[in-house]
């Protein structure tokens, strides 16, 4: 079943290989193929094995349609290996996760970890984290919180990114006081607070119009007694004026 613009799909293989030479994307994965095998030495180095090859093809495959934002590209793309009953990687998913979340398709994202757990495969902290961005991107900060508590019932602790990407959609559909306690969430569980981070509650409070509270942030972030907190940095200052 294809991956649609709403839907999930779940998709299973039995754990054979088809044919290792199998065409993807216009011949690329079988050339690569043949070269491993015998002309390419730098590939010969790495002694990739033929499925390999065929992942890593596609993976430069999905980059260039990320560039493109091309989201439906990506699917088609997935799809199309799925057919050829290539087998997948994590490394490959979340390429994919990665780069339709960058045009916030945070419904395709969240199919794609489907899709993963269907072929035996655990998301990892980038998994989840690619889907809190797209989320934040479509300024579903609703969504990207839940993802938070799932990343945690599945046995991965959220990093800096994931929840960077969670302040970012609270700031965007006017929440700060959401991207405020993702902070403080931050703190008192270790994650590191960068400036990425302080930019980002920084921005939200902003957009919100509460400038008073952005300068309130700058003036800790400035304190001696923030010493998980990165220093402010131009555009801290920026964003803060611009509130």
């Amino acid at each position: 079943m294809p991956l649609g613009e709403e839907g999930s799909a779940e998709h299973q293989h039995d754990g054979t290989a088809g044919d290792p030479c199998s065409t993807l994307d216009g011949g690329i994965a079988r050339t690569l193929t043949r070269d491993a095998r015998g002309g390419n030495k730098g590939l010969v180095r790495h002694r990739l094995s033929p499925i390999q090859v065929q992942q890593q093809a596609l993976i430069r495959r999905l980059r260039t349609l990320e560039a493109r934002r091309d989201w439906r590209g990506v699917l088609a793309a997935m799809d199309s290996a799925r057919n050829e009953q290539m087998p997948m990687s994590r490394t490959v998913y979340n390429k994919a996760i990665i780069a339709i979340a960058k045009s916030g398709r945070w419904r395709e994202t969240l199919a794609l970890v489907e899709s993963m757990k269907s072929d035996d495969l655990s998301p990892d902290v980038y998994s989840y984290a690619g889907c809190i961005d797209a989320c934040a991107k479509a300024a579903q900060w609703k969504k990207a919180c839940q993802i938070l508590g799932q990343m945690r019932e599945a046995g991965v602790e959220p990093n800096g990114y994931a929840f960077n990407s969670a302040i970012n959609a609270c700031g965007k559909a006017h929440k700060w006081q959401e991207a405020l306690a993702l902070l403080r969430q931050m703190e008192r569980e270790g994650v590191l607070v960068t400036t990425v981070t302080l930019n980002a509650a920084v921005d939200a409070c902003g957009i919100a119009g509460e400038w008073r509270t952005s300068l309130k942030m700058l003036k800790e972030m400035q304190s001696e007694d923030s010493p998980q907190w990165q220093h402010p940095n131009s555009r801290t200052f920026n964003i803060a004026i611009k509130a």
